[in-house]
């Protein structure tokens, strides 16, 4: 079957109807996903940065019991899986929930403690805020991507589904306004120019 040129302007516009919006959607998902995972980051990071601040006390006294209730307060919010508290070896000093099969994403933040001067000398010459800070432990806060991943499958599919009606009614639109705009008025010039051609 051949085309002409009318089928071929037709077929082209449509083809570039189809990869104009499919690219479109694809550029879209994928900048909700990042946007997705840039807030959970974010978020996490902000909770861990606090959660290392608020157990500086906890964890220089080796306070087990409220370093825990400090824990289960942070899992109990929106996506965090586990919380632990770690010394400078790794030995595990309070935790609170597990990892699980789902998909998570680690975040760790050091825990540090300001150092007192240890002679009068040295506190004559030290400034509160010129004393040095010492790592005395580390935070760990799991969070889970299960949300994230389930609102991308959702935007995808509702994303595939407005791309597909968007294909549908561009490319009947297009074919419609290339036959009554373009072909419809050239019919009666290219008759003319057949006669003419017969003699």
């Amino acid at each position: 079957m051949k085309l002409g040129i009318a089928g071929k302007l037709i077929l082209f516009t449509v083809c570039l109807i189809i990869i104009l919006t499919i690219f479109l959607g694809w550029f879209f998902v994928r900048h909700e996903k990042t946007v997705l995972k840039t807030e959970l980051d974010e978020r996490a990071r902000s909770i861990i940065d606090n959660l290392a601040d608020n157990s500086e006390y906890g964890v220089l006294v080796g306070d087990k019991e409220a370093l825990t209730r400090l824990l289960e307060g942070i899992i109990r919010q929106k996506d965090i899986i586990y919380a632990g508290i770690e010394n400078p070896k790794g030995e595990v000093i309070a935790q609170a929930g597990e990892k699980r099969k789902e998909p998570f994403k680690e975040f760790t933040a050091p825990v540090f403690a300001k150092l007192s001067p240890k002679t009068k000398e040295e506190l004559e010459f030290i400034l509160e805020k010129d004393r040095k800070e010492e790592e005395i432990g580390y935070v760990r806060l799991g969070v889970s991507l299960s949300d994230v991943h389930r609102k991308t499958e959702q935007l995808t599919r509702f994303t595939a589904l407005i791309t597909l009606i968007t294909i549908l009614i561009s490319s009947l639109c297009a074919f419609l306004g290339i036959k009554f705009l373009i072909i419809k008025p050239l019919k009666p010039l290219s008759s003319g120019i057949e006669k003419i051609g017969r003699g």
